[in-house]
């Protein structure tokens, strides 16, 4: 959720699991009621963003087990990372075999 700094997934039963939650509830609150009446400024924008991964945009899993877990973030100066609780799947154009 890229102007909330939060990271979550859903479980194939629906469940959903917040592995990091960074986002200042006021400032995010602001942001989407401002939203819903199409009054966005840039001041109610930018007062979002904050944590590891300000803005967190993407996910890609990446290590020889694919169960590291990067973060991107459109206004991060880093790359944040951690274990996953489970591997990721392998891109698609990573298969030597084609049809």
């Amino acid at each position: 959720m890229v102007y909330s700094d939060k990271l979550f997934a859903l479980t194939p039963e629906g469940d959903l699991r917040v592995f990091l939650d960074e986002g200042d509830l006021h400032n995010v609150s602001a942001l989407e009621l401002a939203f819903f009446k199409g009054a966005v400024t840039e001041d109610v924008l930018f007062a979002t963003g904050r944590g590891v991964a300000p803005w967190m945009a993407s996910v890609t899993f990446g290590g020889a087990d694919l169960q590291t877990l990067y973060i991107g973030s459109l206004r991060g100066t880093q790359i944040p990372y951690f274990r996953a609780p489970v591997p990721g799947l392998p891109m698609v154009h990573w298969s030597r075999h084609r049809r």
